[in-house]
């Protein structure tokens, strides 16, 4: 039961990164509507802050957590994955707080892929943490392929949920639109 928090952090911080990543592909490809898109980009910030609470009640000693830095000098593969976490949460809250601020466009459109490449480099972290040629099961490259199907599925569902939510608002739309030309006439 106490690797169930280990659970938790590596789905949801996967799930956050694939929805981001998948919402940052149709803001940049798309002209999707503002507010739908800024809770969308604060809701896979909620859920990497969930993941990452999740990390931290898996320490015996939680007040020791900044510990785990001593482990760069070697570049131990848990300091790695903190590194990719601090660097990957921070470059999105850096967009999602410029986007909802509505500030500094330039600076979103060079923020946006950055962050969805650390990202990429985040999850490639987690994997290089359970990659270990002890357990001869993780140790292949199944285990990428999990991790990262994990961020591509669960990324696809608010992509879905807004798609589902623009059809509906077009269809009342037209609605609308014809119940009034009809009135008119």
């Amino acid at each position: 039961m106490s690797e169930l928090s280990l659970v938790f952090f590596t789905v949801l911080a996967q799930s956050a990164v694939g929805m981001f990543i998948a919402l940052g592909l149709v803001e940049l490809f798309f002209k999707p509507e503002r507010k739908a898109m800024n809770i969308a980009f604060m809701a896979s910030l909620a859920l990497l802050g969930l993941g990452a609470l999740a990390s931290v009640t898996h320490l015996g000693q939680p007040l020791r957590m900044f510990n785990v830095m001593f482990g760069l000098a070697h570049m131990s593969p848990l300091s790695m994955e903190i590194v990719a976490l601090s660097l990957f949460g921070g470059a999105a809250f850096t967009y999602t707080a410029l986007r909802v601020l509505d500030i500094q466009p330039t600076l979103q459109k060079l923020t946006l892929p950055a962050a969805m490449a650390l990202g990429v480099v985040f999850i490639l972290a987690i994997v290089n943490v359970y990659r270990l040629p002890t357990v001869i099961s993780w140790d292949s490259h199944w285990t990428t392929f999990q991790f990262l199907m994990t961020a591509g599925v669960v990324g696809l569902l608010p992509l879905q949920w807004y798609c589902v939510y623009w059809h509906l608002n077009w269809v009342t739309h037209k609605a609308v639109q014809t119940a009034h030309w009809q009135w008119a006439r």
